[in-house]
């Protein structure tokens, strides 16, 4: 549970936007789902339908590592 004033911070492996990268997750998805958790994950459509309103998106690497700030929408 967040407190009213408090900020949902997350540091994510996400689906990157660009076609060919994002497909490449796509394909090896089931593979590196056996080991470890999903790497296409789309992290800030997921924020955003759990009713949080995004604050900060930062690319880290690639479009790939992204920090996510959030707050009660």
């Amino acid at each position: 549970m967040l407190r009213d004033d408090g900020a949902l911070l997350m540091f994510e492996h996400v689906r990157p936007s660009n076609p060919y990268l994002g497909f490449a997750m796509d394909v090896m998805n089931p593979l590196v789902r056996k080991v470890g958790p999903d790497i296409n994950r789309r992290t800030a459509d997921n924020v955003r339908a759990a009713g949080f309103r995004l604050t900060r998106e930062y690319n880290v690497y690639l479009d790939i590592l992204k920090l996510f700030e959030a707050e009660k929408a």
